[in-house]
């Protein structure tokens, strides 16, 4: 029998390339046949590197990826390498890997700036936002207004400016990319899921504040509840539909939420635009 070895670093540097299975046969130089003569080793170290829609399509080409494809426990290494997700969010382990990707999830066992994870920082939230402050207070002399405009999402040019004004140089590149990881995609997220469902930014939704009538929620027109959330509903919140909601945003609509102090008013149509 005839085996079948694979450059794994050309397929990860090509792969995000590929739209249909006869691509992905392609690069990797297969052809249908040889995909019966693959180890189960070689196949999974394949499907680490494609996403979920490309595993898809190649299980779509051979009986044998096919039977593969039906094994919960390769869906179930692929959330958790891609997504740091360790329980179904879905009847399956395959159903999971397929909403993660449609949502564009992050990777919460992903590193930030300051060496914790994703999940660590949601976990320890209280200090999400003074971490921030002071990591980016370090880079332009504790001035407070600097730290206030590099927490945008500015351009390069206007992060330079800043820089000028303050230093009187420009960062460097090292200085750049640590403002640029400070200010991640994945932080944005985690700053809005950390308002939305524990500061009480966002009246009504499970463990936040609900209004009473001498609140500025007076349009809500409710008889007068419990001010606090009870404690028990705080503790069974599950984060993680929070990060799946909002990975689905752009930036933009993640800044806004973040600076309109997460929230939502009557008119929020008018704060985010709707996603494309």
């Amino acid at each position: 029998m005839k085996l079948i070895t694979i450059d794994l670093v050309g397929i990860l540097t090509s792969c995000r390339k590929m739209t249909s299975a006869s691509d992905i046969l392609e690069q990797v130089e297969l052809k249908t046949q040889d995909l019966n003569n693959l180890t189960p080793s070689v196949v999974q170290k394949i499907f680490s590197v494609l996403t979920v829609k490309e595993i898809s399509l190649l299980c779509t080409t051979n009986r044998k990826f096919n039977t593969i494809c039906k094994e919960e426990s390769l869906w179930k290494k692929k959330v958790l390498n891609d997504y740091g997700i360790e329980k179904k969010y879905g009847v399956t382990w395959r159903e999971t890997a397929k909403r993660m990707f449609e949502v564009n999830m992050i990777n919460m066992n992903d590193k930030w700036v300051n060496g914790q994870t994703y999940r660590e920082i949601l976990v320890n939230h209280p200090f999400l936002f003074t971490m921030k402050s002071d990591l980016l207070s370090l880079l332009v002399n504790n001035n407070e207004d600097a730290v206030t405009e590099l927490t945008w999402n500015l351009q390069e040019e206007k992060i330079q400016e800043i820089a000028n004004s303050v230093l009187g140089r420009q960062f460097t590149n090292d200085e750049l990319d640590k403002i640029y990881h400070i200010n991640s995609r994945e932080i944005k997220i985690i700053e809005v899921v950390i308002l939305t469902a524990y500061d009480q930014s966002h009246p009504f939704l499970p463990g936040t504040h609900i209004p009473g009538i001498h609140d500025e929620f007076v349009d809500y027109d409710l008889d007068e509840p419990p001010a606090e959330p009870k404690q028990y509903i705080l503790e069974l919140i599950d984060p993680i539909i929070y990060v799946m909601q909002f990975s689905t945003f752009s930036n933009d609509n993640l800044e806004r939420l973040i600076h309109h102090v997460g929230r939502f008013s009557n008119d929020f149509e008018e704060l985010i635009y709707h996603e494309d």
